[in-house]
């Protein structure tokens, strides 16, 4: 069935981009669902389930990122200030903290500008949109996911290590 039979003013994805549409606010996906089911069931399930949580997480990564980025110019500022006072040890320590942020920020970075068509089968995520996007931060993106959800924390390898019994 498609979404404008049932009364709603989606296109496929396929012909629109993501971009196009407001969302991070569970209040959108009771507004979408308001013609089919009762407000307040809407309400109690994304409050269940724990997305309002997430949403609400996914703002304070976004914020966070932002700090991280502002804590970068500033440890910058002070490393090229310690190599201008011949202070090596500070400089090393400081240019240690920014590559360290850095990376920090650039994961965060990739999992937030990652790809917004997800579908789930099961317990698994599944990329929708992801195939031939050669963008530096979706390749990042794919990278990390692909480790994120190979990495066996139990025994802190990739799962492919485990499985070929490396």
């Amino acid at each position: 069935m498609k979404a404008k039979e049932i009364g709603l003013d989606w296109e496929s994805p396929i012909k629109r981009e993501i971009w196009h549409y407001a969302q991070n606010k569970p209040e959108l996906v009771v507004e979408d669902l308001k013609p089919f089911v009762l407000e307040e069931i809407v309400r109690e399930s994304l409050l269940k389930r724990g997305i309002n949580k997430w949403l609400a997480n996914r703002a304070l990564i976004i914020r966070l990122k932002h700090y991280w980025k502002l804590k970068i110019n500033a440890l910058e500022l002070e490393k090229w200030k310690a190599k201008a006072h011949r202070d090596p040890k500070k400089y090393y320590e400081l240019k240690g903290m920014v590559k360290a942020l850095t990376s920090c920020r650039n994961e965060i970075r990739a999992i937030c500008k990652g790809p917004r068509w997800i579908e789930w089968d099961k317990d698994r995520i599944k990329l929708v949109d992801y195939v031939g996007n050669q963008k530096k931060w979706a390749i990042r993106f794919k990278k990390l996911f692909e480790f994120l959800m190979s990495y066996n924390f139990e025994n802190g390898k990739e799962a492919e290590e485990s499985k070929n019994g490396k």
